[in-house]
């Protein structure tokens, strides 16, 4: 996944970090944490929807926007994953389960915790 955006970032590429931890609940993993950080001020919500229409163009996922602890948070499904995604300040958050996982649930989860 950090091969996609980089290579479609280019030259900005070298400005974006990215990291992710396993979630795992009762030993068992759940879905995976993605987060994505961006240049201080590049990501804004004027622009987090262009960032989110490439995700969803390279994974071909439609998403639907929920309101999560004042967090709009944008979740879907396709053949194989789930996929919750929403951005706080220059991070992009990104929460991957199998198909029909508990990626919302994860999402809400590390919203509560971090409200």
């Amino acid at each position: 996944m950090s091969n996609e955006f980089t290579s479609a970032l280019g030259a900005l590429s070298s400005s974006i970090t990215f990291g992710g931890r396993e979630a795992v609940k009762d030993g068992a993993l759940e879905g995976y944490v993605l987060v994505i950080g961006f240049p201080a001020g590049l990501l804004t919500d004027s622009s987090y929807p262009s960032v989110l229409a490439g995700m969803t163009a390279t994974t071909k996922i439609k998403l639907v926007d929920k309101t999560i602890g004042g967090l709009e948070v944008s979740t879907g499904t396709s053949a194989a994953a789930t996929m919750s995604v929403f951005h706080v300040g220059d991070h992009v958050i990104m929460v991957v389960t199998n198909k029909g996982g508990p990626a919302i649930a994860i999402a809400t989860a590390l919203i509560s915790a971090n409200g």
